[in-house]
């Protein structure tokens, strides 16, 4: 089991954030998105299941009574699948970064195009949007993101302001990468390129006794206004051709890219460099390890 993906435990500013993920849109949708969508898809499908126990959303006649927001939709792969669990539903996705919300527009655009999914393109709408600071007054029924929470500041303050946001027996879903810790009673593995990476990082900044673990109030935060339905660890396998591609994604289409704006280019290739050669060697082998991903759904109190 390998451990977290974000791996070097340092929080960006929002604007940071912004301009990271805008960079590297593109990149992440080409090169990310496939590889996490076994999660995704995993996370839609547990929630569809707790839905399908909600008849005043699945049934309800009327457009304006149902909504869903999505959080750090990134390029919108949820989108649509969610449109399509939920009949009625008005599909709100968000990201704070300007260049997701355009990749996500034109993918709900590029997919309505099919005349089994026409009917949706109306039904869904995407804007720039910050899920540390959603808007007084509005809740919805649906709640769901994937793999935004361990990017923005104040992760445990979000999600309690997410749940307050739902209306009564209103369902949210949260799907993360967790904190490098044992999980499934395992240790990372000390091999993980993410373990090392995150090694790598804080030694080089002096930080080697950092401490990573910053969800272990999560469920406390959320018990305060909803009930806990699912919280469990999902395991699944990332391939790379070699790491020169894994660190490639990761630093130039991924979650270590903010730290290029941080550091500068330098700082990180020397980095990524070193990890390079830890798996050097001489031959093209494929990389693969075993990721865990945290999975919480949970229904809002009358």
């Amino acid at each position: 089991m390998c451990g977290n993906l974000t791996a070097d435990c340092l929080t960006s500013s929002k604007a940071l954030l912004a301009s990271s993920w805008t960079a590297v849109a593109k990149g992440y949708e080409e090169v990310l998105v496939q590889r996490f969508r076994p999660w995704t898809n995993d996370a839609l499908e547990k929630m569809e299941r707790y839905l399908g126990d909600h008849t005043h959303l699945i049934q309800s006649p009327n457009q304006d009574e149902i909504s869903a927001l999505v959080l750090c939709c990134g390029p919108g792969q949820e989108l649509l699948p969610i449109a399509k669990m939920i009949p009625n539903c008005k599909v709100f996705g968000t990201d704070l970064a300007s260049g997701m919300v355009d990749r996500a527009k034109a993918r709900i655009d590029r997919e309505c195009q099919l005349r089994e999914n026409s009917k949706y393109l109306s039904m869904i709408s995407v804007d720039v949007g910050d899920a540390t600071d959603l808007p007084a007054g509005l809740q919805h029924d649906v709640i769901f993101s994937a793999f935004g929470l361990q990017q923005i500041p104040h992760p445990i303050d979000a999600v309690r302001n997410w749940v307050r946001h739902l209306k009564p027996d209103g369902i949210c879903t949260i799907l993360y990468w967790p904190p490098s810790q044992p999980q499934n009673n395992r240790p990372p593995e000390d091999n993980c390129p993410f373990t090392l990476w995150g090694r790598l990082v804080r030694n080089r900044l002096g930080r080697e006794g950092d401490e990573c673990v910053w969800d272990d109030k999560l469920v406390d935060a959320i018990e305060g206004h909803a009930d806990v339905l699912k919280d469990e660890l999902i395991e699944h396998e990332i391939c790379w051709n070699d790491a020169t591609e894994l660190f490639d994604g990761m630093s130039k289409a991924g979650p270590w890219h903010a730290l290029r704006l941080r550091r500068g280019d330098q700082f990180v290739d020397e980095l990524g460099a070193r990890l390079i050669r830890f798996y050097s060697t001489g031959k093209r082998e494929k990389l693969c390890h075993m990721f865990t991903a945290r999975l919480i759904i949970c229904k809002k109190r009358r």
